[in-house]
């Protein structure tokens, strides 16, 4: 009576196990369908990285297209009006100048951090994805490690009977 409820319990340790294998196959494959979807976000953040890069130079030649907009009125009006561009027309002529120059950096800068911040992300995806190919290698090699378990249980049953 004995052997039998011991060989009923290694067929039945056996049999978990197995099963045990077969669910660590599907979490494994969960896990590698994990790392392709971050692979794929690390992608897209590239990809953002980029568009923001094209983005910040077309917005800083804008900012410096108004600049010099604007400094060719300043130095139209004081022509029209017959001065020079020294006195009071070369000040706002420097002012207006610095005051472009200081709004190309802000709008270059802000684009950079922008871009940066993608560039992390980016990276940032492609360590959760090769994290998810490892908890995937992990987990197939502890399913077949069940699956021996469970063989070795159900071949002790057999060899008990």
């Amino acid at each position: 009576m004995a052997e039998s409820i011991n060989t009923y319990g290694l067929i039945g340790g056996g049999v978990s196990d197995i099963f045990q294998g077969i669910g660590g196959g599907y979490k494994a494959r969960g896990n590698r369908y994990e790392a392709e979807n971050y692979r794929e976000a690390s992608r897209f953040a590239d990809l953002e990285a980029k568009i923001q890069h094209a983005t910040t130079t077309v917005e800083t030649s804008q900012v410096l297209r108004q600049v010099y907009q604007g400094l060719g009125r300043v130095e139209a009006g004081a022509a029209g009006a017959g001065f020079t561009s020294g006195g009071s027309a070369g000040d706002i002529l420097r002012s207006s100048a610095q005051q472009g120059a200081l709004q190309a950096s802000m709008a270059t800068q802000t684009g950079q951090v922008a871009e940066i911040g993608y560039e992390e992300q980016s990276k940032s995806y492609a360590n959760m994805a090769k994290a998810a190919d490892e908890a995937a290698k992990a987990q197939e090699f502890g399913s077949i490690g069940s699956f021996a378990t469970g063989a070795v249980k159900i071949g002790a049953a057999v060899a008990l009977l």
